[in-house]
Formats: C-alpha cells, structure tokens, sequence
C-alpha cells in the first residue's frame, strides 16, 4: 500500500511531501493474560502473559521495551 502525505506551508519554514514507505499491520485479540498478537505477513505471533504471572508468552512492556 502506497499513501502520501501532505504538509501544510507555514510561513517561514519548508516542508516537504513524505511518502509512506512502508505500512505495518496486525490483527490483537484478548490483553495481557493469554492474548495473542499476528502480523498479517505472518512475521510476528506473538502469545500474551501478564508480568510476574507464570505462562508463556511475553508481556506487554517487553514489547515496548523491544521497539
């Protein structure tokens, strides 16, 4: 999927038009306790655990501190 964006001209300064390289999508169900999270690529699958509570998959914040 290709999009453009467009930037407003304000005086004084210079914007340009950015294209959007590339679009990321992935489909969440259930939250921190036994949710689960696929991209639509199939690259990330993801299973949901709540911090300190046993079980298998990672935790909400992990995810953040990844990125």
């Amino acid at each position: 999927m290709t999009t453009y964006q467009e930037t407003i001209t304000v005086a004084g300064s210079t914007q340009e038009v950015m294209k959007v390289q590339y679009t990321a999508k992935t489909h969440t169900s259930g939250g921190r306790r036994g949710g689960v999270s696929r991209s639509d690529d199939g690259r990330l699958d993801v299973k949901f655990s709540a911090p300190i509570v046993p079980g298998t998959g990672t935790n909400p914040e992990q995810l953040f501190a990844a990125g």
